[in-house]
Order: C-alpha cells, then structure tokens, then sequence
C-alpha cells in the first residue's frame, strides 16, 4: 500500500488538502504533521504522521524548508518504512499521487511521475 503524508506550517493547510485529496480517493491512506494551532513543523510531528499512515511506501509532500528537513530527519534515523520527499508543489503533486495510486501504480512509477512534475516545474519558466 502507498500512502502520502503532508506536512504543513499550518494544521490547517494540511488537513484541507487531505479533505480535497479524499473527494477524489477516498482509500487512499493519508496523514498529516499535526502543529496543535502552533505555526510550525516539529521533527516529532512529522515522524507521528508517518508512523500514523499504514501504509509501508510512503510519500511526502510539503511546504517550506524545514518541513522537509524534519521529514529527512525521518529517514536519516532509520524509519522502516520506504519514504521519498517529493521537492514538487504540495497540492498539484499530492492531487496527481492521489490519482495515481487510484489507479494502481507502483510506487516506482509514481515517484517517476512526480519527479517529472519536479523537473518541469525547473525548466519551464
């Protein structure tokens, strides 16, 4: 199973997107850094909402610098589970993994679609 994880400065920003995200799929496991009301992200939140999603393959998406340094802290202490941090727009790309695992791709190939989104967001200016 493939699940997605958002982490957000703010609670609500994330939890927005993930009721967005289920109108479209509903199955698909997806779980957020919860901030508490504060502005912010924290390595212990972040790591809460990827323990949180059952799925074992696990992308994340977010906003701003230090969220994703705080989800590479993750993976640098040695989760179990196979994590990728997508540097792509937080809405758009969790929007197209949503559908994407909506229909079945393996994680390899979504990461793939996602990295492509990346590098056009780069070049096409």
């Amino acid at each position: 199973m493939i699940g997605i994880v958002l982490v957000s400065h703010l609670e609500e920003i994330a939890s927005g997107i993930k009721k967005l995200l289920q109108e479209f799929n509903k199955t698909v496991a997806i779980t957020f850094a919860k901030t508490n009301g504060a502005i912010g992200t924290t390595f212990e939140a972040v790591q809460a909402a990827i323990d949180e999603n059952p799925a074992e393959e696990i992308l994340v998406f977010y906003d701003l610098g230090s969220s994703k340094i705080n989800a590479q802290l993750v993976i640098d202490l040695g989760s179990t589970k196979q994590i990728c941090i997508l540097d792509t727009a937080l809405l758009e790309s969790a929007f197209l993994a949503t559908n994407l695992i909506g229909f079945d791709q393996d994680f390899k190939t979504i990461i793939a679609a996602l990295r492509a989104e990346e590098l056009k967001s780069k070049t096409n200016l």
